[in-house]
């Protein structure tokens, strides 16, 4: 029963991290591995697989459809109104920062398509005066963001804006991922299952090790934005479901699965952990997780499903607005 639990879990990791990376022999590496594991899985993999699976939404936001099937509490017309943030609740003039990795950067998108000048589109919508400022670094780690903001306060103008800035937006925590699939990948795929468990258990420890320094790293990034300028409101964002867009499905002990339920277990570490940290460092969360899963637009991301598209950075810059309207509203 041990080896049949292990092979469960080993099987719905190595096919999230597949796919997560985009291995180009992933097809096959699927194919042999079935046909490796299929005389000897047992029902108990069923079970194990269903609990994977329930333990990775117990850690995410509610689905749209559970949330709609409660029976809303019954609410006064003037709360109703208390609680919808208002337009002219933006100030009129401010100054905007975006800092973070290449989602920031806008890579493979021209600025103009950037979630960054967006965002400045809307809080300039109603005849506003927004100033605003970019500082992404393709490939940036949450470690490497702490250095940018270290490095900015060398330069006057730089620490300037900092000081003065009333938004600040933070894209972070992809390369950190990223990083660890790299590292732990390579005897994933070379079909002798001897070194599965190996890999597998390097991932499980090395994610959990992760997670810890996230939140340090975070926590240090906004502690360090905080004493430059304690005014300014930070936004963090989370991080969307790169599998949302890799199409088809996965039959597993009688079960299908689609490419994001498998990447999500992989996810929600880190995404708990950004919602645990945020009132006690002192940042919001911006929900791109919730957005990019409930839309139905289609794609969001670009052919290598890490970067949003045009349309994906339209989306951020609305969850990055409305959650800084919902922020100054309360």
């Amino acid at each position: 029963m041990r080896r049949n639990r292990w092979h469960a879990i080993l099987f719905l990791l190595i096919m999230a991290v597949s796919l997560y990376t985009g291995c180009q022999g992933g097809q096959e590496y699927k194919s042999e591995i079935k046909g490796k594991l299929k005389a000897h899985w047992s029902q108990a993999g069923k079970a194990l697989a269903n609990r994977w699976r329930e333990w990775g939404e117990k850690l995410l936001p509610p689905r749209p459809e559970e949330e709609n099937t409660k029976t809303p509490s019954p609410v006064k017309e003037e709360e109703v109104k208390e609680e919808k943030p208002v337009l002219e609740g933006i100030p009129k003039e401010g100054k905007y920062l975006v800092l973070g990795d290449s989602i920031a950067a806008h890579y493979g998108v021209a600025e103009e398509d950037s979630y960054y000048h967006k965002l400045g589109d809307l809080l300039n919508q109603n005849g506003g005066n927004w100033e605003g400022e970019n500082w992404g670094v393709s490939g940036a780690t949450t470690l490497d963001l702490y250095n940018t903001i270290t490095e900015a306060l060398k330069t006057p103008e730089k620490q300037a804006f900092l000081e003065t800035a009333d938004l600040i937006a933070i894209s972070i925590g992809g390369n950190d991922l990223l990083a660890l699939l790299s590292k732990n990948g390579v005897g994933l795929f070379d079909g002798k299952e001897k070194n599965w468990v190996g890999a597998i258990g390097a991932i499980r420890e090395d994610m959990t090790r992760l997670t810890e320094e996230y939140k340090g790293e975070i926590t240090s990034v906004v502690k360090a934005l905080k004493e430059v300028n304690p005014r300014a409101t930070i936004l963090l964002q989370n991080i969307y479901n790169v599998a949302r867009e890799v199409g088809g499905s996965i039959t597993l002990f009688g079960e299908e699965y689609t490419p994001s339920d498998l990447v999500a277990p992989l996810m929600a570490p880190l995404l708990k952990t950004l919602e645990e940290t945020a009132k006690e460092a002192g940042y919001t969360v911006a929900d791109t997780y919730s957005a990019f899963k409930n839309s139905t637009a289609s794609p969001l991301l670009r052919k290598d499903f890490i970067h949003p598209n045009e349309e994906g950075h339209t989306l951020i810059a609305k969850v990055l607005y409305d959650t800084y309207l919902g922020k100054i509203g309360q």
